[in-house]
């Protein structure tokens, strides 16, 4: 029980560890007050710079986007990709943007069409820069590569809504929590080899 119950926290240690890590690679890019940026300009930048900002001078594909849904239940979306372009790049409605599309709205707080609607037609949103700390996954690469738009799933930025820096607080409570459980793992599994 001790063995199995330790390698059980060590286990749930460095994957508190590895977000963590994260969070700080994240944290450490980013200002705790948002930089207010066209998207032209976003992409002419590319993911480096302060990641935390509010984007604006865009134009969303809502109906090109990419829903998860929550247990098969389509009229419940967790996660939505979409589409978004600068507005000197969109064409005509029913036309592909000139360039192709180059950037990615993620969001978890869009849980309907008419919320997905909304999300693409405001005029700024805040949000985080993820590209050095995530990419598209195989299923949303697939299906946005169906897109006529020309989206560039390889290499488009993806702009996490909502989305903000973690504190130092924060990150020193995810960090020492690592700490905690995996030293509480590795006395657990001396405890059960001793008692051998």
């Amino acid at each position: 029980m001790f063995f199995r119950l330790g390698l059980a926290l060590i286990v749930f240690g460095c994957i508190l560890g590895y977000f963590t890590f994260r969070e700080g690679q994240l944290a450490a890019t980013a200002s705790a007050k948002p930089e207010e940026i066209s998207l032209k300009a976003l992409i002419e930048r590319g993911p480096q710079g302060n990641a935390h900002i509010i984007l604006k001078d865009f134009v969303g594909f809502p109906e090109e986007s990419v829903m998860e849904y929550e247990n098969n239940n389509q009229n419940y979306f967790t996660k939505v990709w979409i589409p978004v372009v600068p507005k000197e790049a969109a064409e005509a409605p029913g036309h592909a943007p000139r360039g192709g599309v180059k950037a990615i709205i993620k969001t978890n707080k869009a849980h309907s069409e008419a919320e997905v609607m909304s999300l693409a037609h405001q005029p700024t949103i805040q949000g985080m820069v993820v590209n050095r700390i995530e990419s598209l996954g195989s299923d949303e690469r697939k299906e946005l590569q169906k897109s006529p738009l020309g989206i560039d799933t390889a290499h488009c930025l993806i702009v996490e809504q909502g989305r903000a820096p973690s504190g130092s607080g924060v990150l020193l409570l995810m960090g020492g929590g690592t700490i905690a459980l995996v030293a509480g793992g590795i006395g657990l599994l001396v405890l059960a080899a001793r008692r051998r």
